[in-house]
């Protein structure tokens, strides 16, 4: 049985794999009333009004300013997996230590 504390080899693998994407970049560009799926993007100076801001995989990046008014957000994917899990923590932290 293989421990749960290693790396497995398929995750780094697809990892190494999905860094080498080259992110679409964007330069002091203002988006507006749209849908914006930050996966695969860089944004440098970028500036977001009302738009639905949606992440799945969190391979993204923002460089420099970046503004958010009256925005929204949106998650799947493995992005939603992971907040999922940062929620299911915070609640248990408040909850104290299982008994």
């Amino acid at each position: 049985m293989a421990e749960a504390s290693l790396v497995d080899s398929r995750v780094t693998k697809v990892l190494t794999d999905l860094t080498a994407i080259p992110l679409e970049s964007h330069s002091n560009f203002v988006f507006e009333d749209q849908e914006v799926f930050i996966d695969g993007r860089r944004f440098v100076n970028c500036a977001f009004h009302r738009c639905r801001l949606v992440l799945l995989l969190g391979l993204f990046e923002f460089v420099g300013k970046a503004d958010f008014v009256d925005c929204s957000w949106g998650w799947g994917g493995p992005a939603q997996r992971a907040i999922d899990l940062v929620e299911d923590i915070r609640s248990n932290e408040r909850q104290g230590p299982i008994q």
